[in-house]
């Protein structure tokens, strides 16, 4: 068992180097398969009435999926084995498929959400270190790719991948308005180790083109569009190694590109979420769980629970139905639930090693 040093200086290193960018089923029905499509290979068969409810973990050091039934609060550590320095996961507005990047591997692995059994997986070719593929409808998604600074729309139903298009540098998170993607790109310079301007691409998925790149604050890694629909960009700054770029979230208006205020949350965040009362949760590195109030902008004190301000949080994702937080905890391998009202921790499991994502399924929303 690594010390928790160790596997700190493990992680960061990975995210620098962009390695890192690269179960139980509980309730399953008894439902007739649907035949299989011969044109969509790699989409899941059967009802989406089959799926259970989940929590994802992955675990990009163990190379697996925890998994948690979220009305019964019982955990499969090894729930399934996924790829090669596995980053983030995604599953498809009907609930039937997830998509996991695995960037050692260079691909998308495509998984049936019912048993989280491997349908196949998309090769993206060597060096492009997928971090995460957003889907776009139940058969296509867009890819990040960090090392090949490119993104691509995928229809992983017949396997393929489009044309890539070029972005910044260090393309990682990727939001959606119709078939406009914004992509944060961290435009890290790996043989210097340092990070050039943030830039926020604007990339129109249906002419397959780069209409407008927006610059931001440093080291840009997720972005998502909040209820308002504006675009929070999350920059992590650059881990204190420059001493004075920490954690901001540039608020845009996503029509003009013009940015509307720049929030100081601190420490090294790396992932955030909305939850459905209006409050964007901010998972960090350095400086654990803080939360802000999407339309007023507001930054809240840091929850009261003491676990929560601990270092290594590495995902947040909302259950839309409890309005559980769920947040990951990379140095003590845990996933934790927290009740939003009290920003407290209601309860906590052991997952796998290394775990930088988690994803919530809910086949009933």
């Amino acid at each position: 068992m690594r010390t928790r040093a160790q596997r700190t200086l493990h992680w960061s290193g990975v995210l620098l180097a962009g390695a890192i960018l690269g179960g139980a089923l509980f309730g399953a029905g008894c439902e007739e398969e649907e035949p299989a499509d011969p044109n969509l290979p790699l989409l899941p068969t059967g009802s989406a009435a089959s799926i259970p409810s989940r929590v994802l973990v992955v675990n990009t050091l163990s190379e697996t999926l925890s998994s948690l039934d979220p009305d019964r609060r019982t955990m499969t550590v090894q729930a399934a084995v996924v790829g090669t320095w596995t980053n983030r996961a995604r599953v498809t507005p009907d609930a039937r498929t997830i998509l996991i990047a695995n960037s050692g591997d260079n691909g998308i692995e495509v998984l049936n959400a019912r048993d989280l059994s491997r349908r196949g997986e998309i090769d993206l070719g060597p060096g492009s270190s997928p971090w995460i593929a957003v889907p776009v409808s139940d058969h296509e998604a867009v890819v990040s790719n960090w090392l090949s600074n490119d993104v691509r729309l995928l229809r992983f139903g017949l396997g393929s991948a489009g044309p890539p298009i070029a972005t910044a540098p260090g393309p990682e998170g990727v939001a959606l308005r119709g078939r406009i993607a914004y992509v944060a790109c961290t435009n890290f310079a790996g043989s210097e180790g340092s990070y050039g301007a943030g830039v926020l691409e604007v990339v129109d998925l249906e002419a397959g083109t780069r209409i407008r790149s927006i610059e931001v604050g440093t080291n840009p890694q997720d972005v998502i569009v909040t209820s308002d629909d504006r675009l929070h960009v999350l920059c992590t700054g650059d881990y204190g190694v420059g001493g004075s770029e920490r954690g901001r979230v540039h608020v845009l208006d996503p029509e003009t590109g013009e940015t509307e205020e720049v929030l100081d949350v601190g420490g090294s965040p790396g992932r955030l979420a909305e939850d459905g009362q209006g409050i964007v949760w901010v998972a960090g590195f350095d400086g654990g769980v803080r939360r802000y109030r999407s339309v007023s902008l507001e930054v809240l004190p840091d929850p009261p629970d003491p676990t929560l301000r601990a270092p290594g949080f590495s995902g947040v994702a909302i259950d839309a139905v409890t309005g559980t937080v769920y947040v990951t905890n990379f140095d003590t391998d845990r996933l934790l639930a927290v009740d939003p009202e009290e920003a407290i921790t209601e309860s906590e499991w052991l997952v796998g090693d290394g775990p930088v994502d988690v994803l919530v399924v809910r086949p009933d929303r």
